[in-house]
């Protein structure tokens, strides 16, 4: 009998340990639902406990804009890190290799706008492209119809503003990145239809040099700014460029169409403007 009553209390034990193991499965399913998807451009979540930020990438080699720009800046004209600033704009795209998903600005400098599948891709191959980052597939977060999703955390929270590099060239001296006191902004972050935008608040230590940094900053030694990181999508319409011309009073643009006729060169000028659109609207008494 007594050896009955030991077997039946082993195999309590065993029960209780595996409804226990269920349980907290459970438990670890129902906070990761917890983590809000926001739907978008690019369906995002941030997960604020663990500072993870996630992005659903469904459309993969289809180009858009990603830009960053500082939210909340320094406060020194001199120094040139204000609120609002805009940092480089790339047009990229992210391309799928196995488990790795790339973040790749094409060479639009470089090009053959031609019909000509052969041609054009010539021409990519002669010249260089530029990957932006490398993410890994998250495979517990992806295995649907809906994409994959990639951990961009280390991404948006990376000094992509450059702002390292202009404290020291501005002689205000040696920063770097702090990771440790850099987060992500859950509540500065949004999502539209067209255009996804992540924020994150970054930290720089280092050794002040010069009046400036130290006239602007509370504790110079530690200098914090926001940096926004927005992805945006493409205009739908086509675009007309047009063609550079010295006396226009435009910058100009240079672009090397590889599939020029034999007659024209090469080297193609175009001038920097506004994408605008004319609309016109009806007066009131010709609408009704």
């Amino acid at each position: 009998m007594n050896h009955i009553k030991v077997i039946r209390l082993f195999v309590c034990l065993l029960i209780f340990s595996a409804c226990a193991s269920a349980n907290q499965t459970t438990s670890d399913q129902s906070e990761e639902e917890k983590v809000k998807v926001t739907k978008g451009f690019f369906d995002y979540k941030i997960d604020v406990e663990s500072q993870k930020v996630y992005l659903r990438v469904e459309h993969y080699d289809s180009l858009f804009l990603y830009l960053n720009s500082l939210t909340a800046g320094i406060g020194s004209n001199d120094i040139g890190l204000d609120r609002g600033q805009l940092g480089n704009s790339r047009m990229v795209k992210f391309s799928k290799y196995g488990n790795k998903v790339l973040l790749i600005e094409p060479n639009s400098s470089y090009v053959a706008v031609s019909d000509n599948s052969l041609e054009v891709r010539a021409v990519e191959e002669a010249f260089a492209k530029s990957v932006i980052a490398s993410f890994s597939i998250e495979k517990k977060k992806s295995g649907s119809s809906n994409g994959d999703w990639i951990d961009i955390t280390e991404f948006i929270t990376r000094d992509a503003h450059n702002i390292a590099k202009t404290l020291k060239d501005q002689g205000q001296g040696s920063y770097s990145l702090d990771k440790k006191a850099s987060v992500i902004l859950a509540e500065n972050s949004f999502n539209f239809p067209r255009n996804t935008e992540l924020e994150a608040m970054l930290t720089f230590r280092g050794e002040p040099k010069d009046y400036e940094i130290r006239s602007v900053t509370p504790s110079p030694e530690a200098v914090t700014i926001q940096v926004r990181n927005s992805f945006v999508a493409l205009p739908e319409e086509g675009f007309d460029p047009v063609k550079f011309h010295p006396g226009g009073g435009y910058f100009g643009i240079r672009k090397y169409n590889y599939a020029s006729p034999i007659d024209q060169p090469v080297e193609e000028r175009f001038i920097t403007k506004h994408r605008l659109i004319k609309k016109i609207r009806m007066p009131k008494f010709l609408s009704r």
